[in-house]
């Protein structure tokens, strides 16, 4: 229990840091605790920061990535992205296609 408590203070410390000097206002994320159920609510936190996009923030700061690696990991993500939709088009013309019974 304790150890939530340290942990839920660190990530309420790096919600609440400023970045470049530029004046930020402070956001927290809150979780209530249902009938004590601690594990639930560190799920609920969990998922919250995750949606955020706190954890991959923190996970991309542990090392410095060089531009040009930066730059290939996003055309990387942009071409699964474009592959992905041009399937989801093609799929949903084949079922198009076999609802109309050709």
């Amino acid at each position: 229990m304790a150890g939530a408590r340290c942990q839920g203070a660190a990530i309420t410390q790096a919600l609440t840091q400023q970045q470049s000097g530029a004046p930020q206002q402070r956001r927290f994320i809150s979780v209530d605790v249902p009938n004590g159920n601690v594990d639930k609510a560190w799920r609920t936190l969990s998922r919250k920061l995750r949606e955020e996009g706190y954890i991959d923030k923190a996970q991309s700061k542990k090392f410095f990535v060089k531009p040009s690696e930066q730059r290939k990991v996003e055309a990387a993500s942009s071409r699964r992205r474009y592959r992905k939709q041009q399937f989801s088009e093609l799929l949903r013309w084949v079922m198009q296609r076999k609802t109309r019974g050709f």
